[in-house]
């Protein structure tokens, strides 16, 4: 489960009472807290209508990728918010060169890991979430399959992308996001060793399908684009996923289809190899959870490898 907490407003007050919202599906709670005086409320209100959704962007400039090795790329791609300038942070990789695994903590008989301790333990190149997961620390919000082993056998009606990755026939991909609304889903994941369900935030057409507000966190995402390239991708500095999912509509990505697979201080994102060593952990707004160094300790991990060194 992942569980949010709202920063509070600039004009409130910690004295006042709390109003709280939980997202059926999303394992998400929101905690907001408003307090200003009503005239200053009621301006608040009012200044934030005049402004745009609270995220803005110029022309946007092809993305300087950084060769990590052959088949894998790194970008730091900018966005302006109103309070502060951030940064999504991309990293692109080819499937031809890269084979996809799952890391969990009932196929592996282990306890849950952070993400670098996953990767060491299982000599990952790569790593980041595999989804989002239940109260028992286990189970994924939607359903998830390595080969014969499923962690969660049931289809989320709300879930509308899966990840797959390594098919049992040549004529697939090896790796993509499938649109439950566009892609042949029902006759392709069974041709796949690994399948992760995810909420979907952008779909084939380029549209964002976040709904407008919720709370604001660190999201990690996999996505595609239209290349072919699997993209996983992290932003630390909370924002909507409506806003993420607009942000990277407005770069030069050429994504196909993107999902999202955790947010908050559960998110989190991982490069291992010799030109870049980096990790990325999402943060949480409540004051009292601060994730360790090396991040929260995650039951189901997507990893990657270099195909030569299978």
């Amino acid at each position: 489960m992942s569980i949010y907490f709202a920063r509070p407003s600039p004009c409130a007050k910690l004295a006042e009472p709390m109003r709280v919202f939980y997202y059926e599906g999303m394992g998400v709670l929101r905690v907001l807290s408003f307090s200003a005086p009503p005239c200053k409320f009621l301006l608040c209100t009012f200044l934030c209508c005049l402004l745009p959704a609270g995220i803005a962007w110029g022309d946007a400039a092809p993305p300087a990728w950084q060769e990590l090795e052959a088949g894998l790329q790194f970008a730091s791609l900018a966005v302006s918010q109103a309070e502060s300038a951030t940064t999504i942070d991309v990293v692109r990789i080819d499937p031809a060169l890269f084979r996809f695994s799952l890391h969990s903590v009932s196929v592996e008989g282990a306890a849950p890991h952070s993400l670098p301790g996953w990767a060491e333990r299982e000599d990952l190149v790569l790593a980041i979430n595999a989804s989002m997961y239940l109260p028992d620390h286990v189970t994924s919000t939607g359903y998830l399959r390595y080969g014969e082993y499923i962690n969660n056998p049931r289809i989320h009606s709300k879930f509308g992308a899966f990840f797959v990755a390594e098919p049992d026939v040549p004529d697939l991909p090896r790796a993509a996001v499938l649109d439950r609304e566009r892609d042949p889903w029902e006759e392709r994941i069974p041709r796949y060793m690994l399948v992760a369900q995810n909420y979907r935030l952008i779909d084939t057409d380029g549209k964002a399908l976040w709904l407008p507000g919720g709370p604001e966190h660190s999201i990690a995402a996999v996505g595609q684009d239209r290349q072919g390239h699997i993209l996983f991708i992290h932003c630390r500095v909370p924002m909507t996923g409506e806003a993420f999912a607009a942000a990277l509509l407005r770069m030069p990505l050429a994504l196909r289809s993107l999902m999202y697979v955790e947010g908050g201080s559960q998110a989190a994102m991982l490069v291992r190899c010799p030109k870049l060593r980096r990790l990325w952990i999402g943060q949480s707004s409540a004051v009292f959870w601060h994730p360790s160094e090396n991040g929260a300790a995650l039951p189901n991990v997507i990893g990657v490898r270099r195909r030569a060194e299978q």
